[in-house]
């Protein structure tokens, strides 16, 4: 059974489909008959769906028994059913999934929690991962974002509280501007593939710590006066770079020595590695684009 997305539901009407995504909610609810059902608002990076588990299954009572408030990545089994013009998928199975077990992990990240300011940075960031030539790192950044302490902050987190990209979404759309820039200026300096995707992924894990130094919205989980956002990215990642050195040692050393050295107050002339310059120059012209005047306005300013 073909795994598919929200996006082509349509296409599959009266046909049983598997879907990977998150419960985003889940209400109890009766049929005009006094059935009752449980209801949820079904979604991955593609869009959402309605999902309908009605009683007298054994699913039914097994839904009542799992925990939701974490909201966990979920595969579903279900029939796809048109009702007055209006799609829902009739669940038959439903298993809570790791990021081991999943498909197409980066669809887990469901758009209906991104700031409208960052949905183009997200689809991005979807495509960048499903992408990826290597196993290990997929692997990794998709454990990264389905890690319920991570992912969801870092898609609405701020960049900045009264500096650049200092909206809601704007830590994602900052580092995903930064993993762009590297991956051009990789291609024309001729690096490999390997050194471009350990670069980028560093350039959207650089300021992974101002998910608790700035946050969404004010006022900031943490001062950063007492705790530094790069100190805080290093807590963040060291789960998964553990976990990424059991299958990659290589790119799990060379990914923290990267992270460590922007987390240092090292300077970049005693670099060791062109990955942390060309993070340390993306940084600095994503900042610069939101904060210096463009040409227009400087002409303007110049007196006649």
């Amino acid at each position: 059974m073909n795994l598919i997305t929200t996006a082509t539901l349509p296409d599959h009407v009266q046909e049983t489909v598997t879907l990977q995504g998150r419960c985003l909610n889940a209400r109890h609810r009766r049929s005009q008959h006094d059935r009752a059902f449980y209801e949820l608002h079904f979604a991955d990076s593609h869009g959402s769906a309605v999902v309908q588990i009605w009683s007298g299954n054994m699913l039914y009572d097994k839904f009542r028994e799992i925990d939701w408030e974490e909201l966990p990545p979920i595969e579903l089994v279900g029939r796809v059913i048109q009702l007055d013009h209006c799609l829902r998928v009739k669940a038959e199975e439903i298993s809570v999934v790791s990021d081991s077990h999943i498909c197409n992990g980066a669809q887990l990240i469901p758009s209906a929690w991104v700031p409208l300011a960052a949905r183009e940075a997200h689809v991005w960031l979807v495509q960048f991962i499903d992408m990826m030539q290597s196993p290990s790192l997929r692997r990794f950044m998709t454990g990264l974002l389905l890690d319920s302490a991570i992912g969801i902050p870092f898609i609405r987190s701020r960049a900045s509280v009264k500096n650049h990209h200092n909206y809601p979404g704007g830590l994602l759309v900052h580092s995903v501007q930064m993993a762009r820039m590297i991956e051009a200026l990789a291609h024309i300096l001729g690096r490999s593939e390997e050194e471009r995707l350990i670069a980028q992924i560093g350039a959207l894990l650089h300021d992974l710590g101002k998910i608790h130094t700035v946050g969404a919205k004010s006022p900031r989980p943490l001062s950063p006066s007492h705790f530094r956002h790069e100190s805080q990215t290093l807590l963040l990642v060291a789960k998964h770079l553990n976990d990424l050195h059991q299958h990659a040692p290589c790119e799990a050393m060379l990914l923290n020595h990267v992270l460590d050295r922007l987390a240092s107050s090292k300077s970049s002339l005693d670099s060791k590695f062109i990955g942390e310059d060309l993070i340390r120059h993306a940084d600095y012209l994503s900042a610069a684009n939101q904060t210096r005047k463009g040409m227009c306005d400087v002409l303007k300013a110049i007196p006649r």
